[in-house]
C-alpha cells in the first residue's frame, strides 16, 4: 500500500505540471537528445564528457522507448523513487529492528520528502542516489557473507563515480566512518573475514575516487581552485536591494525547510539513543551511514561548494527513517509512556514532510519551478515572435520547454542554464530599475517573491514601472504579461 500511494502521489506531481520541475532538469532532456543526434562528443568539456553514464543509459531509454527525451528521464524515475527507497527501508528496518519497524519505515518512506522532489529532479545525482540506496541495502543484507558480492560493490561503486561528481566520495566516507564506528567509537573488534572485506572495500572506493578525481575528471582541482577562491578572491561588488523585503521569518523559514530540519533533530535523537542501546554490527553500520550524511548536510551548510541541504539529506532520508522507527519501537517496549508517542512522531513526520516546500512543487513558500499551461503557451509565443532579448524571473529565464528549438541549452549553472536569447531579471525587480532593461520583459503573473542571493518580497508592483517607463503590453494571458 505505502509504494502505490507513493506511485499515485509521485505520478501525479508528474503529470500535473507541464513543464519539467527544478532548474536543470530540462537541460538534461536537451542533452539527451542532443546525444542521440550527435552522439557522445556533444558533451564537449566538464565532468559528464569525461563520465557520461547518465547520459548514455538515459538515451538509451530514450531511443528504445520511443518516448519523448523528458519523459525517457520522468517516467522511470517517478516509478524507481516510488518504490526503492521504500523497499530499502521496509528491508532493512525489518532485519535491524523488527517487523513493526519495516511497516512504519514504509510509510514513511512513502512520503519522504527528499525522495519526492527528486522523483521529479531528473538529473544525475538522483540516479546516484538509486545506486548509493541499493549499495547500502546490498551491504547490510549480506553483512557476514559479502566476500561473495565484491564485484557487485565495484560495478556498484564505478557506477556512482561514474554518474555524479559525488559517486565514489560517499562509499569512500561511508566505509571509513563504519570502520571508525566499529574500531574506535565503540572499541569493537570485528571478525576478520568482516574486517578484511571492509578494508577491501574502503581500497576499492578510495582507488575509484582518487581515479574519478584527480585522472578522469581533474574535479579535485576545481575544488582546490574553488576554496583558493574563498580566501584569496576580492570580494564581488553587491547590489543594495531597495526595492524589496527578505523574507526570513520563522514560520516561512520552517515551511521550506522544516522536512530536514524536523527529520534530523528526531534522527538525532533516535541516534544517541540506537548507539547506546544497539551493539550489533549491522546497526552500527547504519549509525554510519546516516552520519555520513550529516556530514554532508554540513557541508552543505557551511561551505561554499554548490549543494543544497535538500539535495544533502538525500542521502540518508531512508536511513534516517529506518534509525526513527528502529528508536521509537524499541523504547516502546520499555515504557507505556513510549507507546503513546510513537505514533504522535509518525504523524508529525508525515505531516512536515508532505506540508513543506519539497514535497510540494508550487508551494506558497517557494517560488514556483515549474511553468503553468499558460506560461507554456507565453514562452512559445515569445520564443516566436519576440527577436529581442527577453528579460524574466530567475526560473522562467532559465526553463527550455523545446529541447530541439533555436533557443534551447544544454548548459547548466549560473551564467551557462538560461535558454538562448532569455536573461534573468532579479536585479532589476529587487532595485526598481525595470526602465533599464534593454530588451522586453516577461512578467509571471502576480508573483512577489523574487530570488536574489535569498529570498525577497516585492515592495511595488512592476506593472506600474513598466507602463510608466513607456513599454506596451504585447501579449497577455492567466500566467503571464510580456511588454515590449
Amino acid at each position: 500500500m505505502s509504494v502505490l500511494l507513493g506511485v499515485i502521489y509521485r505520478t501525479t506531481i508528474w503529470v500535473a505540471t507541464p513543464s519539467m520541475i527544478g532548474m536543470d532538469p530540462d537541460k538534461y532532456a536537451v542533452s539527451i537528445l542532443a546525444v542521440s543526434n550527435g552522439g557522445i562528443d556533444v558533451l564537449s568539456g566538464g565532468f559528464y564528457a569525461n563520465l557520461p553514464l547518465f547520459h548514455t543509459l538515459f538515451t538509451v531509454v530514450f531511443e528504445i522507448t520511443g518516448v519523448g527525451p523528458s519523459t525517457a528521464l520522468q517516467a522511470p524515475m517517478a516509478i524507481l523513487y516510488s518504490t526503492l527507497p521504500v523497499l530499502v527501508t521496509a528491508s532493512l528496518a525489518k532485519s535491524l529492528f523488527g517487523v513493526r519497524s519495516s511497516k512504519i519505515g514504509a510509510i514513511l518512506a512513502s512520503g519522504g520528502s527528499a525522495t519526492i522532489l527528486y522523483s521529479s529532479l531528473t538529473i544525475p545525482q538522483s540516479h546516484m542516489l538509486l545506486i548509493w540506496y541499493t549499495f547500502v541495502l546490498l551491504l547490510l543484507s549480506t553483512w557476514k557473507r559479502s566476500q561473495g558480492y565484491t564485484f557487485v560493490f565495484l560495478l556498484l561503486i564505478v557506477s556512482m563515480a561514474g554518474t555524479h561528481k559525488l559517486g565514489a566520495g560517499i562509499p569512500f566516507v561511508f566505509i571509513l566512518s563504519t570502520i571508525a564506528f566499529l574500531y574506535v567509537l565503540k572499541n569493537k573488534i570485528i571478525s576478520f573475514k568482516t574486517e578484511r572485506q571492509y578494508i577491501v572495500y574502503l581500497l576499492i572506493s578510495g582507488v575509484v575516487f582518487a581515479i574519478q578525481m584527480l585522472y578522469i575528471t581533474e574535479w579535485a582541482k576545481a575544488i582546490g581552485m574553488k576554496i583558493k577562491d574563498v580566501f584569496t578572491k576580492t570580494p564581488e561588488t553587491t547590489v543594495t536591494v531597495t526595492a524589496a523585503s527578505s523574507v526570513g521569518s520563522f514560520p516561512q523559514l520552517f515551511l521550506e525547510h522544516g522536512s530536514w530540519i524536523t527529520l534530523l533533530f528526531i534522527g538525532a535523537i533516535a541516534w544517541l539513543g540506537i548507539l547506546y542501546t544497539h551493539d550489533s554490527e549491522k546497526v552500527q553500520s547504519l549509525l554510519s551511514v546516516v552520519a555520513v550524511s550529516a556530514f554532508f548536510v554540513v557541508m552543505a551548510i557551511a561551505t561554499p561548494f554548490s549543494m543544497s541541504v535538500e539535495r544533502a539529506i538525500a542521502i540518508g532520508e531512508p536511513f534516517l527513517i529506518i534509525l526513527i522507527v528502529g528508536g521509537l519501537v524499541t523504547f516502546s517496549k520499555r515504557s507505556v509512556g513510549y507507546r503513546y508517542l510513537t505514533p504522535m512522531i509518525v504523524i508529525l513526520l508525515l505531516s512536515v514532510q508532505l506540508g513543506t516546500a519539497g514535497a510540494v512543487p508550487d508551494h506558497p513558500a517557494e517560488i514556483q519551478e515549474y511553468l503553468s499551461k499558460d506560461e507554456v503557451e507565453a514562452r512559445e509565443w515569445a520564443n516566436t515572435h519576440v527577436r529581442s532579448n527577453i528579460y524574466s524571473q530567475y526560473f522562467i529565464a532559465q526553463e527550455i520547454i523545446e529541447y530541439d528549438g533555436p533557443r534551447a541549452t544544454f548548459k547548466t549553472g549560473t551564467g551557462g542554464g538560461f535558454a538562448k536569447g532569455w536573461f534573468p531579471l532579479s536585479e532589476f525587480l529587487v532595485t526598481n530599475n525595470l526602465s533599464k532593461v534593454d530588451g522586453c520583459v516577461a512578467l509571471r503573473q502576480n508573483q512577489t517573491l523574487v530570488r536574489y542571493n535569498g529570498l525577497f518580497k516585492l515592495n511595488y508592483d512592476p506593472v506600474v514601472q513598466l507602463e510608466s517607463s513607456g513599454r506596451t503590453k504585447v501579449y497577455s494571458n492567466e500566467g503571464m504579461s510580456i511588454y515590449c
